[in-house]
């Protein structure tokens, strides 16, 4: 039986690397072994890219991270996605999507492990902190440079 993924990404467009490694990652997995759902935080050309591949999404509008009120909003519908497709593992793609994903698969109680990817090279910035305060079993960093700004975060999180 193939591994249910829920990815969590926060761009509905593919304007950068992280999405590019997304779109190659999904078209080139092997669905035998892994069975992948994208959750789209925001609406764009990329939702109907991945749906092409045959690739089920789902489309939860965020708003502003600083509008509590959205933010809690999002994270409750994301719950709800989360408690219907049951998956094996929660990935979220990037910092910001971690800030989402995380308290949802909590608010869920579906006990999902949680793991997110952290693309960029932190320099503190408060997304990343505040990423690395919410629950992980891991943090995957896309060079050693990324891992090593990550590590020096805290709580540590294997990287």
């Amino acid at each position: 039986m193939a591994l249910r993924v829920l990815i969590v990404t926060p761009r509905g467009d593919r304007l950068g690397g992280a999405e590019e490694m997304l779109w190659l990652t999904l078209k080139h997995c092997d669905r035998d072994r892994i069975e992948p759902t994208v959750a789209f935080l925001d609406r764009g050309p990329f939702v109907a890219e991945v749906k092409a591949l045959g690739i089920a999404t789902e489309t939860i509008e965020i708003g502003r991270l600083r509008d509590v009120g959205a933010t809690i909003g999002a994270v409750r519908r994301l719950a709800r996605v989360v408690g219907r497709l049951q998956p094996d593992l929660l990935l979220n793609w990037s910092a910001k999507a971690h800030i989402y994903g995380a308290p949802a698969a909590v608010a869920s109680g579906s006990g999902v492990p949680v793991l997110w990817w952290q693309h960029a090279t932190t320099d503190g910035h408060w997304i990343d902190r505040l990423a690395t305060l919410l629950p992980a079993q891991a943090v995957g960093a896309s060079s050693e440079a990324g891992r090593m700004a990550q590590v020096a975060l805290r709580p540590r999180r294997p990287v």
